[in-house]
């Protein structure tokens, strides 16, 4: 989950059963182990639909955009 979450750090239930080759409810107990962990938090939808994102790997990857001269400072 952690190489999945580094390649895209916004997931959602059938991308994670998709890439890891698991069952939905594998991929739900390890998305919520991880929003548990404070790794994962959710950003959209309801009972279905829903997002999450990966906090910590979206800010490196702003801050490496920023250093690389591809975004301006926020």
């Amino acid at each position: 989950m952690a190489d999945l979450l580094l390649g895209q750090p916004i997931v959602d239930s059938p991308l994670v059963q998709h890439q890891l080759g698991i069952t939905a409810p594998a991929a739900l107990r390890a998305i919520e182990q991880l929003l548990e962990a404070g790794v994962l938090t959710k950003v959209s939808g309801r009972q279905r639909y829903r997002r999450y994102s990966a906090p910590e790997v979206l800010a490196a990857l702003d801050a490496f955009a920023v250093r690389s001269g591809r975004r301006g400072g926020i």
